[in-house]
């Protein structure tokens, strides 16, 4: 054991060595205090308090002196400081502890000193640990409070009021387009709806099935999501757009149509101009539609009157033969005979297949063979009128009895016709505009037909002028009142100077398309 000796602790003293005798006296009096602090630590206590009494340098306010050996520390104090470093080394990791680290007590405390250095890894007071713990759970609180009124502004905010479709209407400003929608909807506003998908020509293929309705915000297209409207804001539904379905397109000629124009007992045919046009065809649906791109020229029936130029010519036209029985076709060709008079006959196709060799003598005579139709139009059940049946049925007529006449004369026929009953306007103009050039009427209408008795008929043969189309009758049931009017007339008529000719010479006087 070392030997020491109290002095009076003099400030303005220089002698090193009682400076260093104090600065071991601390050192020595610290090391225990260390030693229980590492002990009280490692036993979860506060640091050991540094025992007292009146022996005590501490408690004498002297601070012992340690005797040296020259100007280091005696080998037993550096032994000591040593072995008390590395125990507490050993106890407690990363602290290191000098002697410089070493302070004395407050009250051994030389002027100028520094308090004591914490030990970071000095566990603090229990109460001290409470009090932390009561804070943090009261901050805790404050901000879980705070955040929940935040949560609950942002999630239930104040209502705004806004125009929908000039409708107002009282949202919450986060309302997504369907809330605000069914909102306007229950304050009046009709209901917006998606487009509808078509078919080309504007029948609906799918309803609903076009574009979807949008709506906009302030002019703009409103974002998927919440809306977040503002005050006051201004909000359109619109309706969708309609769409189309796909289709293909063909070019195709634009045929013309006919026109009646005129009047005349002539009807020429003056033909159109085709335009262009192009032919939808839906992809979905398969409806046509036509869309014009050029348009045609209609064509016209010109109706007119021969232009002879003052010729005194009459045509002389008979209807519904041959006749056989009585054999008034014959009858008739005997009296045009004897007057050097050309005429037309407008034969029936099936009165044809009942009477050939009288077709044969008018065609030898150098009379014109002309239709008047396959069976006098009684193919429908509606009597005199091609007007009335079915376009196929209307060219059948037509064409059939071209084919009666060239298979007994071996001629092709003209294609001009006479219609039964004189009935022809309306759509049958455009059906048989490719089969026929003229249609023939009459300006001299006998009656023949309903036997009104000879007088009758010479009084209305009489009647004719230059240029002027007759018409009588040699079939159809009892044509004698024909026979005797045309043996009485046409002596008187040539001695007038006319002369008779046929439809196809009549025709030759005039251009249709200049008349």
């Amino acid at each position: 054991m070392y030997h020491q000796h109290e002095t009076e602790f003099d400030p303005s003293a220089g002698d090193e060595t009682a400076h260093e005798g104090s600065v071991g006296a601390a050192l020595d009096a610290q090391l225990p205090r260390v030693d229980a602090d590492i002990s009280a630590d490692d036993k979860g206590q506060g640091p050991a308090e540094q025992p007292r009494g009146d022996g005590n340098a501490a408690s004498t306010g002297k601070i012992p002196r340690v005797s040296s050996l020259g100007s280091s520390p005696t080998p037993h104090v550096a032994h000591g400081v040593q072995e008390a470093a590395e125990q507490r080394d050993h106890m407690r990791e990363p602290v290191h502890t000098t002697a410089s680290d070493v302070a004395a007590p407050a009250d051994v405390r030389w002027p100028g000193s520094k308090p004591p250095t914490v030990d970071p890894y000095e566990p603090r007071p229990r109460k001290s640990r409470r009090k932390a713990a009561v804070a943090g759970a009261v901050v805790a609180t404050l901000v879980l409070a705070v955040a929940g009124v935040a949560a609950f502004a942002h999630f239930n905010p104040a209502p705004v009021s806004v125009t929908v479709n000039g409708i107002a209407v009282s949202v919450a400003p986060n309302v997504t387009a369907q809330q605000l929608e069914d909102a306007a909807v229950a304050a009046g506003m009709e209901a917006p709806v998606h487009g509808n998908h078509l078919a080309i020509d504007g029948s609906v293929i799918e309803e609903g099935g076009g574009e979807p309705y949008s709506v906009n915000v302030n002019g703009q297209a409103a974002p998927d999501g919440p809306l977040q409207l503002q005050e006051g804001a201004q909000v359109a539904f619109q309706n969708g757009a309609d769409t189309t379905e796909d289709f293909t397109t063909e070019e195709l000629p634009a045929p013309s149509g006919v026109e009646r124009t005129g009047t005349g007992a002539i009807h020429a045919y003056i033909a159109g101009t085709p335009g262009k046009m192009n032919r939808k065809t839906g992809a979905e649906s398969g409806v046509q539609v036509d869309e014009m791109t050029e348009e045609p020229v209609d064509g016209q029936l010109k109706c007119y009157n021969a232009d002879t130029g003052g010729d005194k010519v009459i045509a002389l036209t008979f209807d519904d033969g041959p006749w056989a029985n009585p054999d008034t076709t014959r009858q008739i060709l005997d009296i045009l005979e004897q007057n050097d008079a050309k005429a037309t006959f407008f034969t029936v196709g099936n009165c044809i297949q009942n009477a050939p060799d009288q077709v044969k003598r008018v065609f030898d005579a150098g009379h014109e063979i002309l239709t008047h139709s396959r069976d006098h139009a009684k193919g429908d059940g509606n009597g005199v009128d091609l007007t009335r049946m079915k376009p196929e049925d209307q060219i059948a007529e037509i064409t059939e009895g071209y084919d009666a006449i060239e298979a007994v004369t071996g001629q092709v026929p003209a294609t001009v016709i006479r219609a039964p009953g004189g009935n022809f306007d309306g759509d049958i103009l455009k059906t048989l505009e490719p089969y026929v050039t003229f249609e023939i009427g009459w300006n001299i209408d006998t009656m023949d037909w309903s036997r009104p008795g000879t007088d009758e008929v010479e009084k209305q043969l009489m009647k004719a002028g230059s240029g002027d189309i007759v018409l009588m009758h040699d079939g159809g049931g009892d044509r004698s009142e024909t026979v005797e009017a045309l043996a009485e007339c046409l002596p008187k008529l040539k001695e007038q100077g006319y002369r008779f000719v046929t439809i196809d010479e009549l025709l030759a006087y005039n251009n249709p398309e200049d008349m």
